[in-house]
């Protein structure tokens, strides 16, 4: 069989598997790997390249950072002055705690920022008049837009390049997301304040609130005594982070690792907690996904799936209908599916009609991996939309409360990613 239909009909399980998640995501992109292999789409070091790629240690070290700001409660210390600073209302309060977890999630796990949040949100529910839910899903929803700025900031960032790499030789650079994205987060921004915040009142103000968000105390969890050395310290490593990752000081892979290690040699974590703290299921279905973007390039299975879109659209399509249709694509398909599930299935094809039609792939690989971050409107969609049901919502508050932001979302999405990167 022609190595092209055969890297298809593997992809075609893997995606079977993705959604019905017979088995853990992470071993289908590995079983994605090997039968790529052995349907000979690809080598073996070039289809197991993956778990050695910048893009792995990256993910890594970012996440072993994330871990010792959680250890050294330093995140602990930022999310109290979001107490200080909302003098007790309840709307600023929503401001500066959601702003403050996007921003540390455009740099860490926002899975950890989220984790990091939800105790100090209950300490508040419960030392004042302020409601959970009212708080909960738009701090949440702050890591889950913040986590869209950057290029480390969500896992699906770094599969898009992952995949977009080996099929046209060049990769998104660590600050492209940033144009589109802050359009996208002032958005939420404005959004929770004026339409979000008086929505949420009418859709569960008159319901009883749940109980504390988790097993622990969550005063202790606030008011715990912290290492002042070791949170200056942390935050010294963080903004070193940020500035070399700006600048370029070293490599992007290089600067998470190495601020991975100054965390556990200056005992900001330890090796148990590190390597506890790191979710090694996205690591391996990352690695796993960039064999499987090796087998599609190299067998030709892309070209095939780029004509078979192009005989659909037809020669005289628009890109801008074309970037739209594949937008509104993966937001749909991100509400049911892991983000990273719809980057893999609608990437390729995206990047494939690019080459063919002759557009920029930077273009379509920044808006399906923003659309697919950023649906919200189920509480499957994403692991930290489905850590704020422990505040007590119902499946439907997500569409109610997010329906209309999810429609401002990639409104903006298709309107401003052109213009900081032109489809031609």
């Amino acid at each position: 069989m022609d190595p092209a239909v055969s890297a298809l009909l593997v992809l075609l399980v893997c995606v079977v598997l993705f959604i019905t998640n017979w088995i853990h995501a992470s071993m289908t992109a590995v079983l994605g790997c090997m039968l790529m292999y052995f349907v000979g789409a690809c080598d073996f070091a070039g289809v197991f390249a993956g778990f050695a790629d910048n893009i792995v240690v990256l993910v890594v070290g970012s996440m072993i950072v994330g871990v010792a700001m959680f250890d050294t409660g330093t995140a602990r210390v930022i999310a109290k002055q979001c107490i200080r600073l909302s003098g007790g209302s309840e709307r600023r309060f929503i401001l500066f705690a959601g702003v403050v977890s996007g921003i540390l999630s455009a740099f860490i796990a926002n899975t950890a920022v989220v984790a990091c949040f939800l105790p100090i949100i209950d300490s508040v529910a419960r030392s004042s008049r302020m409601s959970r839910r009212n708080m909960t899903m738009a701090i949440t929803f702050g890591a889950m837009y913040g986590g869209s700025l950057t290029l480390v900031g969500s896992t699906p960032q770094l599969t898009a390049n992952g995949i977009l790499e080996p099929m046209v030789g060049y990769g998104v650079q660590m600050y492209d997301y940033l144009g589109p994205g802050l359009c996208v987060f002032v958005c939420y921004v404005i959004y929770t304040q004026l339409v979000g915040y008086p929505l949420g009142m009418k859709i569960w103000g008159g319901r009883p609130e749940v109980d504390s968000l988790g097993g622990e105390d969550p005063d202790a969890v606030l008011n715990a005594a912290v290492d002042k050395r070791k949170v200056v310290l942390m935050l010294c490593i963080f903004g070193a982070m940020i500035i070399s990752y700006s600048f370029q000081v070293i490599p992007t892979a290089l600067t998470a690792a190495v601020a991975g290690l100054l965390c556990i040699v200056l005992r900001l974590t330890d090796e148990e907690s590190a390597f506890r703290g790191i979710s090694w299921g996205p690591v391996f279905m990352l690695a796993g996904t960039l064999g499987i973007a090796t087998g599609l390039t190299e067998s030709g299975a892309a070209e095939l799936m780029a004509d078979a879109v192009f005989s659909l659209m037809g020669g005289g399509v628009p890109p801008m209908l074309m970037f739209a249709v594949f937008v509104l694509l993966s937001t749909v398909i991100s509400n049911f599916a892991a983000n990273s599930t719809t980057v893999i299935i609608l990437l390729p094809m995206a990047i494939g009609s690019c080459l063919s039609y002759g557009w920029n792939p930077l273009t379509f690989t920044i808006g399906i991996t923003m659309a697919a971050n950023l649906a919200c409107c189920t509480p499957i969609a994403h692991p930290q939309v489905t850590m704020t049901l422990v505040a007590g919502y119902r499946f439907s508050d997500y569409v109610k409360y997010n329906g209309i932001m999810a429609v401002i979302a990639n409104a903006v999405i298709i309107l401003t990613t052109p213009l900081f990167f032109p489809f031609v």
